[in-house]
């Protein structure tokens, strides 16, 4: 009986052990089940979050290559997403020639890109490609794949950097100026940087550009695949009539991701403009242009003290015009008197002048003065005032009697004095230092020739023109090398003021008072331009500041001075 007793406690422990096993297993198995749930959510949570970072990284690549340098590879990655981009390796896979595709990890320093910025990540890699079409793959560590095709061709000039020239007009007048405009192009697949004017635009003949200026821009910082910019600038043209001259410009650039390195440049782009002869209406209607020259102020002076009135009647057509007549009418009320009776005298002609309380009169039917073509002839007289009330400003009327027909120019101001004896002011061009041989009209002067000019202020009147009054002298802008040789005293040159035509103003200032019968000259040398057919130029005299008269009062002074310089091709011309 104790046999059984005893069997029965053996089988209870053995019945507990292999209950404790089977627990430990189901617990072991339990265990291992939580475990492999765990790593399950671990690698979710993984790849969720990888998931997430793929989906705010966000960059863009573009590969270049620096023809300059071996076509050495750059490539640009742009991180525009909202974290850092860390880039693992490139591929390079040539599709032009049977190679295989080569992986090329991406050195640490430049792996990483942070957001909002770019950097070259085989910048410390020397990677040279041949010419060829090529895949480039850039893989980022978190598995973002970019790729992007790069045409590589090593030839001068570069193929993605192309440019258009075209002027704003095929045919120019001689002497006006164009707008040269050069159309860049970034027909390559890659971004470029820092577009510019490849140095200066270039003419041939050389001669025919005579200035160049570049308007806008200078430069463009960044042009796009497919995108274009453009240049301008304003020329001015001077050659012979009936030839063309031809523009060049081309252009240069980065290449981004290659920025430290030498510029690429584009293709030269020439456009030819044909040079004219100026067609204006002068050419159209036979019409004889009217230059006019009077003092200011003009009235109530001294006995025996004269004005000067000039005028220069200008043919432009190519045939012969006649004049039987000029005529200055100053327009003032009915019954007021100008020009003090019977003072009138010629100086160019001499003869066949009169004169009336407010006309003074040239004119011979039986012998017209004839102008030949392309040129010009001019009229000079001189005559007292007498003193004028209540007309402070008188206008002043020209006119021409042709064979063409009549034609007028007005008008023209000068103001009349009265109460007390004033200065009458003159500017005009003169044939001599002493400002004594006036000329309204100066001829012959030979193409590209210099030549001295000599221009003068004068009281013929009484009293005196005040210091600090200026005499402006304005100069065509096809004129150059203008240098002074006489400067007198108490008339000093000031600083030349360059107008937007080109033309140049010089102005001088009276540093002491001019009193009666008194002139000063001031002379300077200028080159006039190359012309192939006889043409004019207007130079201008004006007078501005004021004058004192014999009671003290003080006048503003307004007089002009218009000069016409023919330049001829040749000694031949008329």
């Amino acid at each position: 009986m104790n046999t059984l007793g005893n069997r029965r406690g053996i089988s209870t422990i053995v019945g507990a052990f292999f209950f404790v096993v089977i627990m430990i297993g189901a617990f072991a198995a339990i265990f291992a089940a939580f475990q492999l749930q765990e790593n399950l959510i671990i690698t979710q949570l993984d790849l969720t979050e990888r998931n997430m970072k793929n989906l705010d990284e966000n960059f863009i690549i573009a590969p270049a290559f620096d023809s300059s340098n071996g076509n050495r590879l750059c490539i640009s990655v742009k991180n525009t997403g909202t974290n850092p981009v860390e880039i693992a390796d490139i591929w390079i896979i040539n599709k032009t020639d049977p190679f295989p595709a080569k992986r090329f990890e991406v050195d640490f320093k430049d792996a990483f890109i942070p957001i909002s910025s770019d950097s070259d990540v085989v910048g410390s890699k020397v990677l040279n490609l041949i010419d060829g079409t090529y895949d480039i793959k850039v893989v980022s560590k978190s598995g973002t794949i970019r790729t992007t095709e790069l045409d590589v061709v090593s030839s001068t000039p570069d193929p993605r950097l192309v440019v258009e020239t075209y002027s704003s007009a095929p045919s120019i007048n001689n002497g006006d100026d164009t707008i040269f405009i050069m159309h860049v192009y970034n027909r390559g697949n890659t971004t470029l940087t820092d577009v510019q004017p490849n140095g200066i635009i270039t003419a041939s003949p050389a001669s025919f550009l005579q200035s160049s200026a570049l308007l806008s821009p200078s430069s463009v910082s960044r042009l796009e695949p497919n995108e274009d910019a453009v240049f301008t600038w304003k020329n001015n043209i001077q050659g012979a009539v009936g030839a063309s001259v031809a523009l060049a410009g081309s252009a240069k650039a980065k290449v981004a991701g290659c920025d430290g390195s030498s510029f690429i440049t584009s293709n030269t782009d020439t456009t030819n403009i044909f040079v004219a002869r100026a067609l204006t209406e002068k050419d159209l209607f036979a019409k004889p242009e009217i230059f006019a020259s009077s003092p200011s102020p003009f009235g109530s002076v001294g006995a025996g003290q004269e004005g000067h009135f000039g005028m220069v009647v200008m043919n432009p057509t190519n045939q012969n015009m006649d004049v039987y007549q000029v005529a200055l009418q100053v327009i003032v009320e009915e019954g007021k008197q100008v020009f003090k009776d019977n003072t009138i005298t010629g100086i160019k002609p001499t003869t066949d002048w009169e004169d009336s309380k407010t006309l003074l009169n040239w004119k011979n039917f039986a012998n017209p003065i004839t102008i030949p073509p392309h040129s010009a002839e001019e009229w000079i007289a001189k005559i007292q005032p007498v003193a004028i009330e209540d007309l402070p400003i008188n206008s002043l009327v020209f006119n021409a009697y042709t064979s063409f027909g009549q034609y007028s120019k007005g008008t023209i101001d000068t103001f009349g004095i009265s109460k007390a004896n004033a200065p009458i002011v003159e500017v005009y061009q003169s044939g001599d230092l002493l400002g004594i041989d006036r000329k309204y009209l100066v001829k012959g002067i030979l193409s590209n020739s210099t030549k001295t000019y000599n221009v003068t202020i004068a009281n013929t009147g009484q009293e005196q023109i005040n210091s600090d009054s200026f005499l402006l002298l304005t100069v065509p802008p096809v004129f150059a090398n203008l240098v002074n040789t006489t400067i007198p005293t108490g008339l000093e040159p000031q600083q030349k003021i360059i107008f937007d035509d080109g033309s140049q103003q010089i102005p001088l200032k009276l540093t002491l008072p001019l009193t009666s019968g008194l002139s000063r000259t001031y002379a300077f040398t200028a080159t006039a331009p190359t012309v192939e057919e006889t043409t004019m130029y207007l130079f201008t005299l004006t007078a501005t500041g004021s004058a004192t008269d014999a009671v003290g009062g003080t006048h503003i002074i307004g007089s002009v001075g218009q000069t016409i310089v023919q330049i001829c091709p040749d000694p031949t011309c008329p």
